[in-house]
């Protein structure tokens, strides 16, 4: 079963998830476990994880100057999933692009700007499928 899940110029702000989730050490420690302060969470349950086929797409105008995710703990946080990410400008937020399981995944993610993010962007797994990451700032 094929699955996708297209965003397009959508915006997310202000969504912090409380004391929870807020601050650099309990970010982390939430950063993959909670969807609490995340503006876009996608975590694929299928039980057959490697076979799993669920693929998220956030794309934006690319004239657009507008943050699509300002002022969250968490921009994009992704389990067992192909990634998609292009023209979306990340502000003051404390984890831009999170990837875990990325097993047999594939990404493409390209012209984003990160600015003021305590982590840009991380990958957490071994051979990724196709990953095509170029062109972000």
């Amino acid at each position: 079963m094929v699955s996708n899940i297209r965003l397009y110029n959508n915006t997310f702000s202000k969504i912090t998830g409380g004391v929870a989730v807020n601050g650099q050490q309990t970010l982390f420690n939430n950063l993959y476990t909670k969807e609490l302060g995340c503006a876009i969470y996608a975590k694929n349950f299928s039980p057959k994880l490697n076979k799993a086929n669920l693929t998220i797409t956030i794309d934006n105008a690319a004239s657009n100057s507008v943050p699509h995710i300002l002022n969250c703990t968490k921009g994009v946080v992704t389990s067992n999933v192909n990634v998609n990410i292009a023209n979306t400008l990340v502000r003051n937020t404390g984890a831009g692009f999170m990837n875990t399981l990325i097993e047999t995944k594939k990404f493409q993610i390209h012209h984003n700007v990160l600015d003021n993010v305590i982590c840009g962007m991380e990958f957490v797994g071994n051979n990724a499928y196709g990953c095509a990451v170029y062109k972000n700032s």
